[in-house]
């Protein structure tokens, strides 16, 4: 199994999170709805905005996934109401903008891999002035935590390996 297929099956496995997205899919979207499924994976949001009544979703993305997506909106019986468009969104014109634009690509803290970038440009260019967005907002909760075994990963840099000063390593691996 490809790398990719297995981190898409480990997401798709995971219970708590699809009915968290469930949710908020069928809290944002409307019957007849348009809608944009940025970096879409294997469709799965997409499905779920055509079990919420749209009428047109776009499943943006610009991996080979997308085939994988493609097969499983024709196995849905959600064929008809999705366009599969291969390429990464900044350099994709739709021939409409949409009501909704989804997405759950937020990384570990809703904001490195250029997430901010990404969900700021399609917003502006593939979203209706009045549209909706999920996620709409990140919070970002942090505590502080302890562990031995990271403290030890970190002190390493502070010794020698052969006698020579590994020091400036400590700082990269603290960051």
């Amino acid at each position: 199994m490809s790398r990719g297929l297995d981190e898409h099956r480990h997401l798709l496995s995971d219970r708590a999170r699809l009915a968290a997205l469930q949710r908020a899919v069928l809290t944002v979207v409307r019957p007849g709805d348009v809608v944009v499924d940025l970096a879409s994976g294997t469709g799965i949001l997409g499905l779920m905005a055509c079990r919420a009544g749209a009428s047109r979703v776009y499943s943006i993305d610009d991996g080979g996934i997308i085939d994988v997506a493609r097969a499983l909106a024709r196995a849905n019986g959600c064929a008809d109401r999705m366009t599969f468009v291969m390429g990464h969104s900044a350099d994709v014109e739709l021939p409409e903008r949409a009501d909704v634009l989804i997405a759950d690509q937020i990384g570990y803290f809703g904001f490195e891999a250029g997430l901010l970038e990404l969900y700021s440009d399609a917003r502006r260019r593939l979203l209706n002035p009045c549209g909706r967005m999920m996620p709409e907002r990140v919070h970002l909760m942090v505590g502080l935590v302890e562990s031995e075994d990271v403290r030890d990963r970190i002190a390493f840099w502070s010794g020698q390996a052969a006698g020579f000063d590994l020091s400036p390593g400590t700082e990269i691996a603290a960051n």
